[in-house]
């Protein structure tokens, strides 16, 4: 599960607030060295989530997989009965 809010996942970073505005202690890094860094923290939490969805997707399909009724052992030529009320078919006899 990822451990982190909305918002520092899309902007990079905690709101803030009047009280981190007047403490800022990001303000004596160059701008550039900033960026960089949060371009770098950017990608590993886009890969954590990434990564999270894989988890989640896999674990639903395993789960539905579970419920999920064993297919027939249907081989080559053999015979079976369709409803084909579901297709649209046009109708030959009047019956």
């Amino acid at each position: 599960m990822l451990e982190i809010s909305p918002f520092l996942f899309l902007y990079g970073a905690h709101p803030r607030t009047p009280l981190t505005t007047i403490t800022a202690d990001d303000l004596d890094s160059p701008p550039d060295a900033a960026a960089l860094e949060f371009v770098i923290q950017q990608h590993a939490v886009l890969e954590q989530t990434r990564r999270h969805i894989l988890d989640v997707q896999h674990e639903g399909a395993l789960s539905f997989d579970r419920s999920r009724p064993s297919e027939p052992p249907y081989a080559p030529g053999d015979l079976v009965w369709l409803n084909s009320a579901p297709f649209n078919l046009a109708k030959t006899s009047s019956r």
